[in-house]
């Protein structure tokens, strides 16, 4: 059986005013586990005073409250309060629209994705193009490495055996 206590008791153990822990309650109601409606609500424990915790050391610290909603969705479970038979309806409104958006989420994780793979399909066609450049590149470099080799060799080849002096030298003196 599950531990519970009512908002007053949790007061007193917390020693936070019961008026306080109604605000904190109202504004963060799916985060704070209980059972039972109106004045037979009864807090499940301990998980209730973590959350009331949780938000009174946010508040202590002026957090606001869209900020502690945030807070407390990353760290406490939201709970489902038992649907009634005069509540199918709205239930059944509230998951399709989570359902609507997570619909949306996914098409526009979609779209990104897409997105993503256009670009790694452009730098992939980008560095196709850029080592068919460089490879030119390099086979003109040889080509004219070659052509010099060759030039010099026929520059070699062509150039006189015997060279003449520049001067005239008589053998003695």
């Amino acid at each position: 059986m599950k531990k519970t206590a009512t908002m007053t008791e949790i007061s007193e153990q917390l020693k936070i005013p019961r008026t306080t822990l109604n605000e904190w309650r109202q504004a963060f109601e799916e985060f704070i586990p209980c059972e039972g409606e109106g004045r037979s609500r009864r807090y499940i424990l301990p998980d209730s005073l973590e959350v009331f915790q949780t938000i009174a050391k946010l508040k202590q610290k002026e957090t606001s409250t869209e900020d502690i909603s945030k807070i407390l969705q990353k760290t406490v479970p939201m709970t489902i309060q038992e649907v009634t038979e005069q509540e199918p309806a709205l239930f059944m409104g509230v998951l399709e629209g989570l359902a609507a958006e997570m619909r949306r989420a996914n098409e526009l994780k979609e779209q990104e994705l897409t997105i993503r793979l256009q670009e790694i399909q452009e730098q992939r066609q980008y560095r196709e193009q850029m080592l068919e450049r460089l490879e030119r590149r390099n086979d003109d470099v040889t080509q004219a490495l070659v052509a010099l080799r060759e030039a010099r060799e026929q520059a070699a080849a062509s150039s006189t055996v015997t060279k003449r002096k520049w001067w005239k030298f008589n053998g003695g003196i």
